[in-house]
């Protein structure tokens, strides 16, 4: 799976995916809410890749060097009682987390999710 691909993936899922009583992914169910985007202000060096100057991905492997560059850091993205992350990819079997007293931020939420990732990795 090349990175677009895996981005594609990723916004899709924010989108409204569903999980049902099983608690498996139904990607066909729920409603679609709103599109998350994270931009990343680019480097002189990535300039040549990126020459609107904006990365239209974060790492969620280390993204503290790049959320001083990510737009929109402090925007509230997310605001629920609580709500679902549900990573997929590259797993056989999709798990679901939990997050209670959902008022995130952009920065917030991309921190949480590569908590996430920590811990399924370690």
């Amino acid at each position: 799976m090349t990175m677009l691909d895996y981005i594609k993936k990723f916004k899709s899922l924010i989108r409204g995916s569903y999980i049902n009583q099983a608690n498996e992914l139904d990607e066909n169910e729920g409603v679609f809410l709103k599109e998350i985007t994270f931009e990343v202000k680019a480097n002189k060096e990535d300039l040549d890749t990126f020459p609107n100057g904006l990365i239209s991905w974060i790492s969620i492997e280390s993204p503290e060097d790049e959320l001083a560059r990510l737009r929109k850091k402090n925007e509230v993205v997310l605001n629920y009682k609580s709500i679902y992350i549900v990573i997929d990819y590259p797993l056989k079997k999709p798990k679901v987390f939990e997050i209670n007293n959902s008022r995130l931020l952009r920065s917030d939420l991309i921190n949480q999710i590569s908590k996430i990732y920590h811990n399924i990795y370690q």
